[in-house]
């Protein structure tokens, strides 16, 4: 068995069996101080997860631990909540659609964690209306015992229009349009919006097998208000027609070939070239270099290029194996 401390809460190792009986990778990640939640895969690729509760045990006094304290004027314990205020609110979407998307009404009960879920629903309300670069912030108060008076300010930000050209069906349209206002949540700055905008289509594309898709956007100010420009052109589907190995020194291409999607046909025709391909790859590969001693092992995401027909795609999988982890002890 070899184990790695990957982070403070993340650990790995890895098995093989006496007598050429197989090997196995294991990952076990601490969630709470007294939960853990192990994974164990074989390298023909059966899974098995638990959760554990982990008790321990200590001798001599213990003092108890202070409350934790939140920016929301909640504590780790479940608080009731007496009343809900919110201020600032743009129309649209309006006071009433802000306080369903908290969901935090008054006479219930909730903790810090209920109140970040509730925020961060309304940043996308907030987006999907127009405002991507909205705050929000709320805050405990009037505290007395177990009650608390949430409070929720917002700041709107400027309007933001978007504006989409390329796309002729008016669904496909508004599905690209929703991609693009959730991808803005995690925008902070008016100049970050084009580029996000294009990942985010770009993305779309790729999980609808659309690898040789082409965007744009721009980004005009008038006063207060932006403009997001859109040029789309989806482009064909692509298929992987070809898979290029780089850096698999210490692998035999044929083992890796023989567990990787993109280098299987579907009857005569070669796969789609998908997000979900290429994701499912670059595990496959990882989980192959760990069950064989690699715990170091890094796999970027695959590099597509096009050197022959639009339609058709070579992936290019390249790792950086690293020093294989020594044989520490057997158990």
């Amino acid at each position: 068995t070899v184990g790695k401390q990957i982070s403070p809460r993340l650990s790995s190792a890895w098995s093989a069996g006496m007598g050429g009986s197989g090997s196995a990778v294991e990952f076990r990640f601490r969630m709470l101080p007294h939960l853990e939640l192990r994974q164990a895969t074989d390298i023909g690729g059966a899974a098995l997860a638990e959760l554990r509760y982990i008790r321990g045990f200590r001798v001599g006094a213990q003092r108890q631990a202070p409350a934790v304290p939140s920016r929301a004027g909640l504590e780790v314990e479940t608080r009731w909540i007496r009343r809900l205020e919110v201020e600032g609110v743009p129309d649209p979407p309006g006071e009433a659609a802000a306080r369903q998307a908290l969901g935090l009404a008054p006479g219930t009960q909730g903790e810090m964690s209920d109140v970040l879920v509730g925020a961060a629903r309304l940043r996308e309300l907030l987006a999907k209306e127009g405002h991507p670069l909205s705050e929000v912030d709320c805050e405990g108060r009037d505290d007395s015992g177990e009650e608390v008076t949430l409070h929720c300010t917002i700041k709107a930000g400027p309007y933001v229009a978007l504006e989409v050209q390329g796309v002729e069906k008016k669904k496909a349209a508004e599905r690209l349009r929703r991609r693009v206002q959730e991808g803005w949540v995690e925008v902070s700055r008016p100049e970050k919006l084009p580029d996000s905008a294009e990942r985010s289509v770009q993305q779309l594309y790729l999980q609808q097998g659309r690898a040789r898709a082409e965007v744009s956007a721009s980004l005009e100010q008038e006063g207060d208000r932006y403009t997001v420009r859109l040029q789309v052109a989806p482009g064909p589907m692509v298929r992987a027609a070809r898979v290029q190995l780089e850096g698999f020194d210490s692998m035999d291409h044929s083992r890796a070939r023989s567990h990787l999607e993109a280098d299987h046909r579907v009857g005569l025709r070669h796969p789609l070239l998908t997000e979900a391909l290429l994701e499912e790859d670059q595990d496959v590969i990882r989980r192959l270099y760990y069950a064989s001693g690699y715990l170091d092992v890094r796999v970027p995401p695959a590099r597509l290029e096009f050197p022959g027909p639009a339609d058709e795609a070579t992936v290019v999988y390249q790792v950086e194996e690293g020093p294989r982890s020594p044989l520490l002890d057997v158990s």
